[in-house]
């Protein structure tokens, strides 16, 4: 069912058959969502710093200034710190991080602080032996911060949902502010779990 199973989805399919992109292409994808007047955009996607990634970090940015709400992966770089790609590290986006089932990050998540100085990741949520659908209606479990992004997406499609005016600004602060302390640095778990019930 998923977290918003209730929402109706669109669909850019930006990478290639083995998961790999321009990024110029993911900016394309980006640019055509918004067009289709999407409330959420979810990406599990992740470059390491360099120029041309900030064009995506800019892409995001821009996105959310026209209305849409961005989430994405932290990547799966970790344990060491700085690690955070891009566009986890766009301003605006709400980067996401991985807990496992003890509710600790996973040694894999990235860490921030992000090479701009921003604290992430922004929250934590499951992304440790996810049961997940691949094509021909089956599922498999998988493990990274692609399982985690798409939860907190979920949540983001509920507030928009019972709040469908307010500023997505508050959506985010709303998402982060809730979120429920692990005890763990703000550069491992951001602000903490997401708490959606909160």
């Amino acid at each position: 069912q998923g977290v918003a199973p209730g929402a109706y989805l669109i669909n850019a399919r930006a990478l290639d058959a083995f998961g790999g992109a321009y990024v110029s292409w993911v900016v394309n994808a980006i640019d055509w969502a918004v067009s289709q007047g999407a409330d959420v955009i979810s990406m599990s996607i992740g470059w390491m710093p360099g120029d041309i990634v900030q064009l995506l970090n800019e892409a995001s940015d821009a996105a959310w200034e026209s209305g849409s709400i961005v989430v994405v992966s932290a990547g799966n770089s970790g344990p060491l710190s700085g690690t955070i790609s891009s566009p986890g590290m766009a301003s605006r986006a709400i980067t996401v991080g991985a807990s496992d089932v003890f509710n600790g990050t996973t040694y894999w998540s990235s860490r921030g602080p992000s090479t701009n100085g921003l604290i992430d990741p922004d929250v934590l949520v499951p992304g440790a032996n996810i049961l997940s659908t691949i094509p021909n209606d089956i599922y498999e479990v998988y493990s990274g911060t692609s399982m985690a992004a798409p939860a907190v997406a979920g949540v983001a499609a509920l507030l928009k949902s019972v709040f469908p005016s307010v500023n997505i600004d508050i959506i985010r602060s709303a998402i982060i502010s809730t979120a429920t302390d692990m005890g763990r640095s703000v550069f491992e778990q951001g602000a903490g779990m997401v708490n959606a019930l909160e």
